[in-house]
């Protein structure tokens, strides 16, 4: 163990109890998915008292929410930012890829979060599934009302449809993340942090060439 790892372990163990259940259940969350991982197993893997869980966060799923909210923060405050500016209509288009690029900064340290979002807002009748649902879509009603506000400065050609964009920039993000491994092979996406981050960066200079273009075509 070298001197760095030493004194990450050091902070690890001066971490509150909270802290330690956060950081255990985001490793096991992100690992196995919701449903797989007990109360048990996160308290094990925090070494501390399982009775700890209720105290600070009622249960698996109060648990499953915080570390939820923890993971995409980075992401939700650029939302934030950018409402802000939504009353003055001083939203750039490019808040998106702006948001692309934060997005894959994120995903690529967790890149098998996105498959767990996809697969619980397709299981209806799970917890997880609510608790999702009501992170992800408070703020993507945000998300959308303010790429709105954005693209309505947008005059694009047909069949090019502003408010369908946002379905484009979804597809872009989520796909790489859930691929089916034979696809992922063929054709030549690596799932390592910086073949993500790089894929991220392809993304994003797409979408900036894209409005580039279409405010080539407002300008005129």
């Amino acid at each position: 163990m070298n001197e760095q790892q030493t004194k990450n372990l050091s902070n690890e163990e001066q971490d509150s109890p909270r802290e330690k259940l956060l950081r255990a259940a985001k490793r096991l969350f992100i690992k196995k998915g919701y449903s797989r991982v007990t109360t048990r197993a996160i308290a094990e893997e925090a070494n501390v008292n399982m009775a700890l869980i209720k105290y600070y966060f009622v249960d698996k799923a109060g648990l499953f929410e915080t570390v939820f909210r923890d993971v995409a923060a980075p992401l939700l405050e650029l939302i934030h930012l950018a409402q802000q500016k939504k009353p003055n209509h001083d939203v750039s288009p490019y808040i998106l890829t702006q948001f692309i690029e934060r997005y894959y900064k994120v995903m690529s340290q967790h890149p098998t979060l996105p498959k767990i979002i996809f697969m619980a807002l397709h299981d209806t009748s799970s917890k997880e599934h609510a608790i999702v649902k009501k992170i992800f879509f408070d703020y993507l009603e945000v998300g959308v009302s303010t790429l709105n506000a954005a693209f309505s400065k947008l005059t694009p050609e047909e069949p090019i449809r502003t408010e369908w964009l946002l379905v484009t920039c979804i597809g872009m993000s989520v796909f790489p993340f859930v691929m089916p491994p034979v696809l992922r092979e063929l054709l030549g996406v690596g799932n390592s942090q910086t073949e993500l981050e790089a894929l991220g960066k392809h993304q994003q200079a797409i979408f900036n060439t894209f409005l580039m273009r279409l405010t080539h075509q407002e300008a005129q």
